[in-house]
């Protein structure tokens, strides 16, 4: 069977990961804000919301991070046995 070399595979995986986690990120911002803005609610108000969505924001993508290297482990070690 052909296999692909990996240096190149690996190179592959990685050019899709930054753009993954900035739509990921991206999507958990716009969810945020559109859960804390409220036409009501004053600029200063608002702002200590922000603060604590990003925060949020913030640890999801620590998480994400987290989660993925655990996959890629997982799947190198697979591939290595």
């Amino acid at each position: 069977s052909h296999t692909i070399p990996r240096h190149k595979q690996n190179t592959k995986i990685e050019s899709k990961q930054p753009r993954r986690k900035l739509i990921l990120a991206l999507l958990i911002i716009i969810t945020f804000s559109n859960k804390y803005r409220d036409s009501s609610d004053s600029k200063f108000e608002w702002l200590p919301k922000l603060q604590l969505a990003e925060t949020e924001v913030k640890a999801h993508v620590q998480r994400i991070r987290v989660s993925m290297k655990t996959c890629f482990r997982a799947t190198l070690r697979t591939a290595q046995s």
